[in-house]
Formats: C-alpha cells, structure tokens, sequence
C-alpha cells in the first residue's frame, strides 16, 4: 500500500468553525464593538459622554456612531478610550481631552490656559439678537479661547473687535481660532482690562469676567480651569466693579456694557451700575431662569 503523506492531509475547517475561532480570538483580546462599549459604560461617566469620547477617538460624528454601532474597536481604541476615562473620574474636563469646545455655532480650540466656554455665555448673543443695534466698535474683556469676540465678528461682520486678555497664551488661543473661521477683523491685546487701550470708544463693551469668590465650594470641580479666569476679590466682585465703572471712559454716548456674573450677584451688579450712571439697566436670565448677566447703556 502507497505511503499518504501527512501533508495536505486535513480536512478544510469549515466556515463556521472558522468564525468560532476568530470569535474566541476577539473575545482572548477583549475587544468591543461600539454598541458594547456603550452598553458596559462606567455608572458615573453618562452614556453622552462616552459617545463625545467615541466620536473623538474614531473621528466620527454622533450620526454615525448610531448607524455603525458593531464596528470592532481596536485594542488601540479601546485603550484610548479607558485613558479618558480615568482622566474624567479623576475630574478632567472633556474639552481638555479633546481639545475642543462647542459655543453657538463655532467649534473652539481650547487648552489649559484657557477658561471653557459655556453654554451661559451664549445668553449674551442671544440678547445682542433680540436688540436693534449694530455696534462698529466693539469689545470683549477677558476674551480667553475668545469665544465672544468670535460669535460677535460673525454677527456683525463690518464691525471692528477688539478682544483682550492678560494671558498670552489664551491670546494665542483665540488668535488660533479666529484665524480657523477667517476672521481677520479682530485685534488681540495683551490688557489687564482697559490697561493697553487708549484714545478708543467702543459702542459694545462686554465681558465674562471672573467673578467667583475665593474658597467657593464650586471652585473644587473647576481644579483644571485657570484660576485667573475664575476668581475675584471682594465676594467674587472685584473685576465686575473695576468694568462696570472704567467701562465709561470707552463707550460711545449711548454705548452697551454687557457683563455676565454669578446667580446670586445681580443685585450688587446692577447697584453698582446704577451708581455709575447707566440707565436701562436690565437683568438677563439663563434657560433655567437664574440671572445671569445685566447690561446697561452709557447715560
């Protein structure tokens, strides 16, 4: 009898053994596919978040994600995302992860020298819209990853801006972002305020300005922010008062100060305008009612 050879003798595996064993391969590497990973989320990281993570290390948009929800990730992803993870229980923010903040309809770089917008701040364009002005000249105090003197060039694109801040950083910052949405009629100063500005009226002078007192209890879960743009003197009211009362020198007769500042400050804020002179002196309200910000014209 012939000698078989062993070689090319085994019997071909059929597909779905072969499947099997790739199964037991994912499963030995413990990947995910996208629908898992949402569905074993961390209890304190909510499902909106691990989405914002997935569509950051995939570089992909929310709408996809839904309609791709069994794509396997990668070792590589699955250990970005448990990266991030750790980094936002242990209170990072996720705009520092990703580099990136929404605000209005912009898309802003943002870093650790710079404040994060927030939807709050939004209240102040949304007032300026409602309002038959079209200011010329315009300022935003304390400009950070320059997130209103962005919105407000686009808003009113023949006007001229000017937008200040005393971190050079944050300046570079905002210089980024408006060079990434073309918008070439901002000027950015180094200004502690008004320090650096002379001789110049403005018709819109706003500002977010810091306004937290020092030791607030909520200044804890803002450990990653600078602390510059976050807290003032006097109850959290020393940038407000020095605003609110230099701003006179720079506006033009009938000029708007708009300034943001904390749900329990309107008070003091519009006392303090008021003994200044301004007149219409209004309390803005965010989208849960809380008073959020006032605004007043030059008498």
């Amino acid at each position: 009898m012939a000698h078989r050879s062993r070689i090319g003798y085994f019997r071909p595996i059929s597909a779905n053994l072969f499947l099997f064993f790739v199964a037991q391969n994912f499963t030995n590497l413990n990947l995910k596919t996208i629908a898992q990973w949402l569905a074993q989320g961390h209890p304190e990281i909510p499902n909106g978040i691990r989405r914002q993570l997935l569509s950051f290390v995939l570089n992909k948009n929310s709408a996809w994600l839904y309609g791709h929800d069994d794509v396997i990730l990668s070792p590589q992803q699955i250990q970005q995302l448990v990266d991030y993870q750790n980094q936002y229980l242990a209170g990072k923010p996720l705009a520092y992860m990703t580099g990136q903040q929404p605000f209005w309809d912009l898309t802003l770089k943002v870093n650790e020298h710079t404040l994060i917008p927030r939807p709050d701040t939004e209240l102040i364009i949304e007032t300026l819209q409602s309002l038959p002005v079209r200011p010329q000249n315009i300022l935003d105090l304390g400009t950070g990853s320059g997130a209103l003197a962005l919105v407000l060039a686009r808003l009113y694109p023949d006007s001229d801006v000017t937008a200040t801040d005393t971190s050079s950083e944050a300046l570079k910052v905002a210089a980024h972002n408006a060079e990434r949405y073309g918008l070439n009629h901002i000027t950015f100063l180094n200004s502690h305020w008004f320090s650096a500005l002379e001789n110049v009226q403005f018709d819109l002078i706003v500002s977010n300005p810091p306004y937290i007192a020092p030791g607030d209890r909520h200044l804890k879960a803002l450990k990653h922010e600078p602390v510059t743009a976050l807290v003032a003197d006097q109850n959290g009211l020393s940038d407000l008062k020095i605003i609110i009362k230099q701003a006179r020198q720079f506006l033009n007769p009938n000029g708007l100060l708009m300034v943001e500042h904390g749900y329990n400050q309107h008070h003091v804020v519009s006392e303090h305008f008021a003994q200044n002179q301004y007149i219409q002196i209004k309390t803005l309200y965010d989208i849960e009612q809380r008073p959020r910000a006032t605004m007043a014209y030059l008498n």
